[in-house]
């Protein structure tokens, strides 16, 4: 996965939590490699995005997910990629999140979105309402993975 961030500079990830693909290795990955590592924090009903330099930037928030403690904000539009957590997606690139709408707010700003999921969370066909937005792709433990085009 990491692959897809070698020439990436600037990358949005989430901090895994529970069952979620664990974000950690890509993380330590990306702090090593010196890309700008920016990861989300809630604010009302929208995410805002944080640089981060180290784990040590990061403290318990929102939900019992991990957030950044610094100042830096990064515009999800200067992200050249953001992976995205999720219950389920289909090969439309539709998908579920937890129900809040945090990555709805901010998707439709995003250059390249990309969905981490284990296989069993893709799912045929999920309906979709007006305000979602699709993900380019997803990776789960196969690699990569194109979607159907509509």
């Amino acid at each position: 996965m990491v692959h897809l961030c070698e020439d990436k500079s600037i990358v949005g990830l989430y901090v895994s939590k529970d069952d979620e693909v664990d974000t950690r290795k890509i993380l330590a990955w990306l702090f090593r490699n010196k890309k700008t590592v920016a990861v989300p924090k809630v604010f009302g009903d929208t995410l805002r995005f944080y640089q981060i330099k180290s784990f040590s930037d990061l403290q318990q928030g929102v939900f019992h997910v991990m957030e950044p403690i610094t100042k830096i904000e990064v515009p999800v539009e200067k992200m050249d990629l953001i992976f995205v957590p999720l219950v389920a997606i289909d090969w439309f690139g539709n998908r579920v999140g937890y129900g809040k709408g945090y990555y709805d707010s901010i998707l439709y700003q995003a250059t390249c979105k990309i969905g981490l999921c284990y296989r069993a969370q893709v799912v045929e066909k999920i309906d979709t309402e007006s305000h979602d937005v699709c993900l380019d792709c997803f990776v789960d433990e196969n690699g990569l993975q194109t979607l159907t085009k509509l």
